[in-house]
Order: C-alpha cells, then sequence, then structure tokens
C-alpha cells in the first residue's frame, strides 16, 4: 500500500504554487542558441506588463538592428506573466550590446548586457550541470562561470515547475544567463504531473529554441 501511494503521489500529486508577483520591468533574460549554435542567439526574458517593446542590437560601431517584440501571457496557479523573446541569425564573430526600450516614449537607455560570438572553432569551454533540483529553499552563493563559452544543463535545474524554484536557478545564474548561452534538456520534473504529461509552458517560454 505505501508503495501505491508514493507512486501516486509521484505521478499525480502538484503541490500547489505559491502566489507571484513579477517586475513590470523586463527581467530574467536568458540567452540561448538559435538553430545555428555559432553565429545564432536568442533572447528571452519578462515582464508583467503586456505592453510591446523595442528590443535594440548594437556593436561597438553602433545599432545594427532593432526589433518591435510583443510578448505572451502565460498564466500558472501562482500567477500570471508575459514572456518576451527574438532571434537573430547569422551574426558575425565579434561583441555584442543589448537593451529594451519602451515602444513608445523615451528611447535612450544603457546597454543591459552583452555577448561575443567567437569563430567557428573547437575551442570552446562547456559548464555541464546535471539534475541541480534548485528550490526556494537555495540560500544565493557564488559559482565561477569564468571563461565559459555555454552552460550545458542535463534536466531537471528546478525541484518542481514552482515560479520560486525558476527564481533560484534565476539566481544562480544571474551573472552569465544573460550574456553566455544556455542550453537545456528538460527534465521529468519540467512536466506536469498526471496521464497526459505536458512540458511546462513556462519552460518552452524561458528556454526557447527554433
Amino acid at each position: 500500500m505505501y508503495v501505491c501511494h508514493r507512486r501516486w503521489a509521484d505521478w499525480f500529486y502538484e503541490p500547489a504554487e505559491h502566489a507571484y508577483t513579477v517586475a513590470a520591468e523586463p527581467s530574467d533574460f536568458i540567452l540561448t542558441a538559435g538553430a545555428d549554435g555559432t553565429c545564432s542567439r536568442i533572447i528571452s526574458w519578462r515582464s508583467s506588463s503586456a505592453d510591446s517593446v523595442l528590443f535594440v542590437l548594437s556593436r561597438p560601431c553602433g545599432i545594427i538592428d532593432s526589433v518591435v517584440v510583443n510578448g505572451r501571457l502565460i498564466a500558472s496557479t501562482g500567477g500570471e506573466q508575459y514572456f518576451f523573446s527574438t532571434q537573430f541569425d547569422s551574426l558575425p564573430c565579434g561583441e555584442y550590446h543589448y537593451k529594451v526600450l519602451p515602444f513608445s516614449g523615451e528611447k535612450t537607455a544603457p546597454s543591459f548586457a552583452s555577448f561575443f560570438i567567437k569563430e567557428n572553432t573547437f575551442e570552446n569551454n562547456f559548464l555541464l550541470f546535471g539534475d541541480m533540483l534548485l528550490d526556494e529553499t537555495l540560500e544565493p552563493y557564488e559559482f565561477c562561470f569564468d571563461s565559459v563559452d555555454a552552460v550545458l544543463y542535463m534536466g531537471n535545474i528546478c525541484a518542481s515547475r514552482t515560479d520560486q524554484a525558476f527564481r533560484s536557478w534565476s539566481r544562480f545564474t544571474a551573472d552569465v544567463r544573460s550574456s553566455v548561452p544556455q542550453l537545456l534538456i528538460p527534465g521529468d520534473r519540467d512536466f506536469s504531473k498526471g496521464v497526459i504529461r505536458k512540458l511546462d509552458p513556462r519552460w518552452k517560454a524561458r528556454f526557447v529554441y527554433p
């Protein structure tokens, strides 16, 4: 009986998510690779505001592209938020800066983050994590991401699908997730529980792949 109850809990029981709120300012920027991992980049972020924004990509020589990005509303039992993403392909090697501005109104703001496109060589440094299972009880601590070209995660970066657990991962990677490609494979805890299991739409919105 104990085994049956334990298996039922693992397959079907999902604790309620605590209520959460998201800032109106764009936050939790995540950089991933596009279809061509070497020369394409996808940037995603979230906000509580549905307002369209202007994403500006620049190089040291000046602005090279700007696009209007619309958000997509995703709600869960704990709250709701808007997710945004944009992709750039065929980027030449070099340094890039990006920022997000209101679509209307003041258009001046410092660059939010930067990333670097390296030449297509095999001399890349990767950092690999497996089954991190972070949750809201994680105390922030420092980790050295120096000289890393990409960070790979082999499933289950969080112990649950809650927003609070994701914020633990967001804090852990704060110094690198907006400037170094984050490459993830979803784990079983990223899927809803039940007879038909579906990948959490928030996971797909955060870690956008072509």
